[in-house]
């Protein structure tokens, strides 16, 4: 049982067929308690069968809902995506239902500390300007179903941190939800690039890849932004092309023989 050096913005944990924890995250790490080195033995009763039959079904798991130990709580609520590698071995990914309750009252208990020594007037403004500065991240990459099994995401503007946080929870909330086999991700309108923005776009697309079981298609990328996606080793989680339109033509043709 060894932990990986990958940043992903969700728990992930790989196992054996018996539940035998072989890696995990470091998110993982913090999110569950692995000393014990079996997965299974952290899952409720109830939950074990479920996650048990997803493992062993053809394919990939999309969205099996169960109760696990968490750090949190005795137990809490996760959605999991599965995928089967070549080894027989099962890659788990794990989305909290329980965190949107839990960010809620983060907010609550901050506010109201704030409101302590912060003109009430000063802090509403000053959250309007935050909830129109989120939103305008995530225009600036949605999330468009081309079909039931295509998914495209333009970026628009600069690659930046905090941008591409919103734009992977949103677009991986929405990838989440549907049957999606091909995730197209656009670069031709995106301006200037922060190291730490890219960072955060290869942790989106690795986690694109576990959720979808295939890679990620990059699209539109320029010199300068190739250069920096190289130098993060961004070639193993991604397959690359110069259009959208040729990556259409090709997906559509391929699909048309079949």
């Amino acid at each position: 049982m060894q932990a990986i050096d990958v940043n992903l913005p969700l728990p992930f944990v790989k196992i054996k067929q018996d539940g035998t924890i072989l890696s995990f995250s470091k998110t993982a790490y913090e999110e569950f308690n692995l000393l014990r080195g079996n997965l299974y033995s952290l899952v409720d009763g109830e939950s074990m069968a479920k996650l048990q039959r997803a493992i062993h079904a053809e394919g990939s798991a999309t969205g099996v809902e169960i109760h696990v130990k968490s750090s949190r709580s005795d137990l809490s609520l996760y959605e999991v995506f599965i995928s089967i590698d070549e080894n027989e071995h099962a890659n788990l990914l794990f989305r909290s239902k329980d965190n949107d309750t839990s960010i809620l009252m983060e907010r609550l208990l901050s506010l109201q500390t704030r409101l302590n020594d912060t003109d009430f007037e000063l802090l509403e403004k000053k959250e309007q300007l935050e909830r129109a500065l989120r939103r305008l991240d995530v225009l600036s990459g949605p999330f468009i179903p081309l079909s039931e099994k295509i998914g495209y995401i333009p970026i628009f503007g600069d690659i930046a941190e905090e941008k591409l946080r919103v734009i992977s929870e949103t677009c991986l909330q929405n990838i989440s939800e549907g049957d999606f086999e091909t995730i197209l991700v656009d670069l031709t309108a995106t301006g200037s690039i922060e190291e730490a923005g890219v960072r955060r776009l290869i942790d989106f697309l690795k986690t694109i890849e576990i959720m979808s079981g295939e890679k990620a298609r990059l699209i539109g990328v320029k010199p300068k932004a190739a250069e920096a996606l190289s130098r993060n080793g961004i070639q193993n989680y991604v397959l690359t092309a110069s259009s959208l339109k040729r990556v259409l033509w090709q997906y559509f043709y391929e699909h048309s023989l079949t």
